[in-house]
């Protein structure tokens, strides 16, 4: 999935996206 990086935690190892529908989306 396509999508924007709206923060990245590297001490947590998460981050959220904005996804190409407009969703956002936790990733680890």
């Amino acid at each position: 999935m396509r999508g924007e990086v709206l923060h990245y935690d590297e001490d947590q190892g998460f981050g959220f996206i904005t996804g190409a529908d407009g969703n956002r989306y936790t990733f680890t």
